[in-house]
């Protein structure tokens, strides 16, 4: 599960030597319904308007900061760098549990970049020349159409989400951690359902390893940690139960890891970790009972494997396992 940073005041660094100067540089977040998954994304998109999200000032001033302290100038060219997930070249926001659902998105920022859309989530670099003491504008998150993309949206119901990072540095100095004068990462949550105000409820599950040590998982006692699950909802009403999710073997009754060619199984165990319940060979079942800090129906654990019979020599080969994790609406 991602961990997302949200830092609201950040007061810079000094660089160079030449004379008194001083940056104030302020982040100002408006976006807190942005991440709490309760704004739905409209089918036809959002675009160009967006949403507003946060505000970016920067101050400039010749001698000596509040406090009477003294310090070098920057210079006044700086770069502000805009970038998202890494393995993606354009801003997305993504479907939880389905990365092959997903709505396109941009940046705006009127006074910083002219007004341009900032598609492009791989280090987008916006140059900036302090002309005057002070600079400043909004940010606006928007979502484009899917129309021209999909035929339909049928299996797009979900939980949707990405973050945006701004970055802030003289330009001199570009990509050098130590001059680094603004790091924002902001995060973006939002559903998307056929009809506004609908129900929608998403499953991540992140695995954890590809390969398992069969000959160390023999020996008593010991248990591996193979992967997370994460139910998400938009909804908060109803009694506790109203999601559940079903842990059980993909092929089988019991789970087991599978020779590819003779059939051969070697069979084990799997837990919810942390809940005290003992390790099971077969299908498990959980209650979604918690909610997020905004009431809505919320559950994060992780998966452990275990039970693995010790002393017996099995036949080296190719075996493959798999962990079915389905999520139920009571």
């Amino acid at each position: 599960m991602r961990r997302l940073l949200v830092i609201l005041l950040l007061v810079l660094l000094f660089i160079g030597n030449l004379g008194a100067a001083w940056y104030s540089i302020q982040y100002s977040a408006n976006n807190l319904w942005l991440n709490n998954d309760t704004t739905q994304i409209f089918w036809t998109g959002n675009e160009p308007t967006g949403w507003m999200t946060g505000y970016v000032g920067i101050n400039y001033q010749d001698g000596n900061p509040p406090g009477g302290l003294a310090s070098p100038p920057n210079p006044r060219n700086l770069t502000m760098v805009i970038s998202s997930e890494p393995h993606l070249s354009e801003l997305r926001v993504t479907k939880l549990g389905d990365p092959t659902k997903y709505f396109r998105a941009f940046l705006t920022n009127p006074i910083l970049n002219d007004g341009q859309t900032i598609t492009n989530a791989n280090n987008y670099e916006i140059p900036i020349n302090l002309g005057g003491w002070f600079l400043g504008g909004n940010f606006a998150f928007g979502v484009k159409s899917n129309a021209p993309l999909f035929s339909s949206d049928e299996g797009f119901d979900g939980i949707y989400r990405t973050y945006v990072r701004i970055r802030l540095y003289p330009t001199s100095k570009l990509y050098d951690k130590d001059y680094l004068l603004l790091d924002e990462v902001i995060p973006y949550s939002l559903f998307y359902a056929y009809t506004t105000g609908a129900e929608v409820a998403s499953l991540g599950v992140v695995p954890y390893v590809s390969e398992v040590d069969i000959p160390y998982m023999q020996t008593p006692g010991r248990e591996l940690t193979v992967g997370s699950v994460e139910i998400v909802s938009n909804w908060g009403e109803g009694s506790p139960g109203r999601y559940s999710v079903k842990i059980s073997p993909g092929e089988g009754s019991t789970f087991a890891f599978k020779r590819s060619v003779s059939g051969e199984s070697i069979p084990y165990k799997v837990k919810i970790k942390g809940t005290g319940v003992p390790a099971s060979t077969s299908a498990i079942t959980r209650s979604v009972t918690t909610k997020n800090s905004q009431g809505h129906w919320y559950d994060y654990f992780e998966l452990d494997i275990s039970g693995f019979t010790p002393s017996v020599n099995y036949r080296a080969g190719h075996y493959e396992s798999i962990i079915r994790v389905e999520l139920f609406s009571n």
